[in-house]
This record gives structure tokens, C-alpha cells and sequence, in this order.
């Protein structure tokens, strides 16, 4: 229950296969944006963990501007900072 603070990690799209992974660090509250994100297409978000963690989703075919995923939850165990 607590944020993913100043991590790194990468995200692809499972979709297109050509697609270059775009890098990302999350900020002190765990938000990290990336821009470009295509209408109907599944992305992979992988956080450099230790072990990695991930997730997926879609964005809507309907989908304009902003996409917020709004509270995303993985199992991992954040060091005390």
C-alpha cells in the first residue's frame, strides 16, 4: 500500500514489434508519464525490482489525450527508505 518511489523501469508495446522500449523513473509519489500511447494498443510496464515486477494494459480504442491508470498495484517489497 505504499508507492514505488524513484524506481526505474521500461515499458514496450506487445502489439508492435518494432516498438523501442521507453525508459521511465517513477517520481517520489510513484507517477511516471509516457506520451504516444496508441488507441487500442497493450503495453508491458516492467519496474527494475528486485525481482522485476510488472504489469499490462490496454488503452481503450476511444481513448483521447490522457490516460490515467489511476492506482496500479503490484506485490513487490520496497527497502525502508
Amino acid at each position: 500500500d505504499k508507492p514505488i518511489a524513484l524506481v526505474s523501469g521500461r515499458m514496450t508495446a506487445l502489439d508492435e514489434p518494432d516498438f523501442k522500449p521507453e525508459v521511465f523513473f517513477t517520481n517520489s509519489v510513484g507517477r511516471f508519464a509516457i506520451q504516444k500511447l496508441k488507441p487500442g494498443q497493450r503495453y508491458r510496464v516492467e519496474l527494475f525490482t528486485s525481482p522485476i515486477s510488472s504489469f499490462e494494459f490496454q488503452v481503450p480504442e476511444d481513448s483521447e489525450g490522457l490516460l490515467d491508470l489511476s492506482k496500479v498495484s503490484v506485490p513487490i517489497i520496497m527497502p525502508e527508505q
